[in-house]
């Protein structure tokens, strides 16, 4: 099979400040592709560390604040070859905590907090999509979450173990 992306063309990377999609980042770059991370404010550590690691014409960054505007998002696309999203946009504001056991309960009485969290989720994929649709470079797309895909958090509750086996069996039975 051949390949989809190739070796120096530029990826797109949703979230490049975060945990996970800092790794997505090293590897893309150790594999030689550039990166083009989008990020909500500058993050100087972030874009030093990478070109200090690859040199600086491998790693920059793009301000993208939300995923509610296509154009902005095309920009962000622009001359890239592929696109990962790995960014489940979700407003938490300062020192406050997530009830993810609030969400959970306004689900099953049709409560809106679930439904406003899934609506802001598709409505951000979809500018994603049709960014990467509106841009000729973009060969390819990948989309993923690690909010709540896996086990839903639960406070004060025994240690989970998320494995490769690992399913949010009461999410999914809810759709």
């Amino acid at each position: 099979m051949a390949q989809r992306l190739v070796e120096g063309e530029l990826v797109v990377l949703t979230g490049a400040n975060g945990y996970v999609a800092g790794h997505v980042a090293d590897i893309l770059l150790a594999r030689g592709y550039r990166v083009r991370g989008t990020v909500r404010r500058e993050h100087s550590l972030l874009t030093s560390h990478f070109q200090s690691l690859y040199g600086k014409e491998k790693f920059e960054t793009f301000m993208l604040n939300g995923f509610t505007n296509v154009e902005l998002c095309r920009q962000a696309f622009d001359g890239a070859a592929g696109v990962i999203h790995l960014v489940r946009a979700l407003e938490i504001q300062r020192d406050s905590l997530i009830n993810f056991s609030s969400l959970q309960a306004a689900d099953t009485t049709g409560g809106s907090d679930w439904e406003t969290m899934v609506s802001d989720a598709v409505q951000g994929i979809t500018t994603i999509l049709r960014a990467a649709a509106a841009t000729e470079t973009v060969r390819s797309v990948v989309m993923t979450s690690t909010v709540c895909t896996s086990e839903l958090p639960r406070l004060n509750s025994p240690r989970v173990e998320v494995t490769s086996g690992t399913c949010n069996k009461w999410r999914i039975s809810r759709y």
